[in-house]
C-alpha cells in the first residue's frame, strides 16, 4: 500500500510541472454596456542551442592547471551568451617552460 501511495504522489508531483503557463492577464473590451473577458494560454517558445568548444590556456606550472573551467562567450548568430563547463583534454609542456592546456566541452544557451 505504501508503494502505491508513493507512486501516486510522485506521479501527481511530476504531472504538476508542466511546460504550459496559464496567463493571469484578462483583457476587457467594452461594447456598449457589455464587458467581455478573455483568458489566454501562453506556450513558451524557446530552444536550447549548444555546440562543442575547444580553447587553450597557458599556465606557468602544471599544478596551476585545473581539471575543468567555466567558460562563456557571446554568440552573435543566436544573440545569446553561451556558457558551460570545459574539461581538461590534455596538457603540453612548451619550450619556454610553460604548460599549454586544452579544454573541450559543450556550451550553450536557451534562445527565445
Amino acid at each position: 500500500m505504501k508503494k502505491v501511495m508513493a507512486f501516486l504522489l510522485t506521479a501527481v508531483m511530476l504531472l504538476s510541472f508542466s511546460a504550459t503557463a496559464y496567463a493571469a492577464e484578462t483583457v476587457d473590451t467594452e461594447k456598449g454596456a457589455q464587458v467581455f473577458e478573455t483568458n489566454s494560454v501562453v506556450t513558451p517558445y524557446a530552444w536550447y542551442y549548444s555546440y562543442t568548444k575547444t580553447i587553450t590556456k597557458t599556465y606557468a606550472s602544471l599544478y596551476d592547471v585545473p581539471d575543468s573551467i567555466e567558460y562563456s562567450e557571446y554568440n552573435s548568430g543566436v544573440d545569446a551568451e553561451c556558457s558551460g563547463t570545459l574539461n581538461l583534454k590534455y596538457t603540453m609542456l612548451q619550450s619556454n617552460g610553460t604548460y599549454k592546456a586544452t579544454f573541450v566541452g559543450t556550451i550553450g544557451a536557451y534562445v527565445f
